[in-house]
């Protein structure tokens, strides 16, 4: 039987600085840095320290050439947060493309990463 979700791993082409992006500009903590391969990491991630499940940043490049049917498209996912305009308030200031918050039965807006992977944040 499954317990819970633990991790969830994003394929990533720069783990560092996309674990820069989540811990400077959405204000997550990084957990643990593991090196793997020559020349490549993976970066534990979390929204705080007590969250159930991390987000796991791995080289998507690395990924695929181990493994090259596996699919290392960006999940959707979706975020929660209790101050949605302050949020994205926040993360326009930092530069972040942010979508206009939207009620589609919950209050929500969507933002960008970095690398164009695009992730909604909810009002709880």
């Amino acid at each position: 039987m499954i317990h819970k979700l633990n991790q969830v791993m994003l394929y990533v082409d720069n783990p560092k600085s996309m674990a820069q992006f989540w811990v400077n500009v959405m204000g997550f903590v990084q957990i643990k840095e593991t090196p793997y391969g020559e020349n490549t990491c993976f970066i534990e991630i979390a929204a705080s320290l007590d969250s159930e499940t991390t987000l796991v940043l791995h080289d998507r490049g690395f990924v695929a050439g181990m493994n090259p049917n596996m699919n290392t498209a960006a999940p959707s996912l979706m975020f929660a947060s209790k101050d949605l305009p302050e949020l994205q308030a926040k993360l326009r200031a930092n530069g972040v493309t942010v979508g206009e918050i939207i009620n589609i039965g919950i209050d929500t807006f969507n933002f960008a990463d970095p690398e164009g992977n695009y992730f909604a944040v909810c009002r709880v």
